[in-house]
């Protein structure tokens, strides 16, 4: 009996792991993802105040058009750097890495799982 509750509970752990670190995972992935958009949006704002100030230098829009777009680009910038990728990505990198290099995790996805050749991937 006390095999079968060790067992058992040797599986629920293997599980809950395999759970945490597929969650820091996708976070991760998440994370760049997020990082990926603000930089495009950052560019995109970026192209847009040139024109922008193009035209005001044009005499054809108000100062206010052009502080809008200097707005908008300047909250771009600050989301972009508030998703920093060296702040965001490796945190939940750091967090799955951390679990598998324990001695008592080290056989835990040895039995043919390949998540773990995919976390590599990340």
């Amino acid at each position: 009996m006390d095999y079968t509750s060790s067992l058992v509970d040797y599986q629920s752990a293997r599980l809950s792991l395999g759970a945490r670190i597929a969650r820091s995972w996708f976070s991760t992935i998440t994370a760049k993802e997020k990082v990926l958009e603000a930089t495009d949006v950052v560019a995109s704002y970026t192209s847009t105040l040139e024109a922008v100030e193009e035209r005001y230098h044009s005499g054809l829009i108000d100062a206010l058009d052009l502080l809008m777009a200097q707005t908008a680009l300047a909250d771009a910038k600050a989301d972009l750097q508030k998703r920093d990728p060296q702040k965001v990505v490796p945190r939940g990198r750091i967090f799955w890495e951390k679990l598998l290099k324990e001695d008592r995790l080290a056989g835990a996805f040895e039995r043919g799982d390949k998540f773990t050749e995919t976390l590599g991937q990340v």
